[in-house]
């Protein structure tokens, strides 16, 4: 992940570099979420179009410091075995029963963990097994466009966007319980139950960085609203991670 993290890097402050004129310019909002899309789904050779065909010039690609694929060669990434085994290329419509589908059963080795605190974090790695969240990745199963990261609403039943990409809006079901036990002995979910999540997610765990472009959360009836400092473009997939969980406060408090 490191050897390709410092290539996009290197690529794109050189897109910066080279061509900022064309950030600093007044550019519509389709141009600047196409720029976002290329840069990171297609690398530089996309970015590259994208400045010749915005260029006055017209005709000539610019470079930035890389060139493309031969035919023939990798089409995803430099490295053999990510390439060999990419779940871009599995057979789903011709092996679709040797491939992840939703429904049926899984089985693990691992021993269940020492205990469900959420201040600790010493169930992370069960937690989304537990606990739903906001959005889940989407983009699985028959027809899916692996090239892209698709986002869907799982606990949400909807999510809108603002136009500006300012907020975001969750409607939260009001039919969702949750696990038949004590603290919480199926009593319904509350749109505050996200608003708590949430605030803890941001301001007391392990799992803060992600949302440091979060200013703040609101809840406006049965909806959920997430106000941001600027636009993120991936920020419907950083809900999707198997990290941001809905709980209880009782589950938090211990009570």
């Amino acid at each position: 992940m490191n050897q390709r993290k410092e290539p996009a890097w290197e690529a794109w402050e050189h897109f910066q570099r080279e061509y900022g004129r064309l950030l600093a310019a007044r550019a519509s909002r389709r141009l600047v979420l196409k720029v976002g899309t290329l840069a990171s789904l297609g690398g530089s050779a996309a970015m590259a179009e994208l400045v010749a065909a915005c260029t006055s010039g017209g005709g000539s690609e610019l470079g930035l410091g890389t060139e493309r694929l031969v035919e023939g060669a990798y089409k995803y990434s430099p490295f053999q075995y990510e390439e060999k085994y990419n779940w871009r290329d599995l057979p789903w419509d011709k092996e679709p029963n040797l491939y992840p589908y939703t429904g049926g059963h899984i089985q693990e080795s691992a021993s269940p963990p020492s205990n469900y605190d959420l201040k600790t974090g010493t169930f992370y790695t069960v937690g989304g097994r537990i606990w739903q969240g906001l959005m889940h990745n989407g983009g699985f199963g028959k027809g899916a466009d692996f090239s892209k990261g698709l986002a869907a609403p799982d606990l949400a039943s909807a999510m809108r966007v603002a136009p500006d990409l300012s907020y975001y809006d969750f409607d939260i079901p009001d039919n969702v319980v949750f696990h038949n036990m004590p603290p919480v002995n199926g009593r319904k979910l509350r749109v505050d139950d996200v608003k708590y999540s949430f605030e803890f997610w941001k301001n007391a765990s392990i799992f803060t960085a992600a949302l440091a472009d979060v200013d703040r959360f609101e809840t406006r009836g049965n909806t959920f609203r997430i106000y941001m400092k600027k636009p993120v473009f991936e920020f419907p997939l950083i809900l999707a991670s198997p990290y941001y969980w809905v709980f209880a406060p009782e589950h938090f408090e211990g009570s």
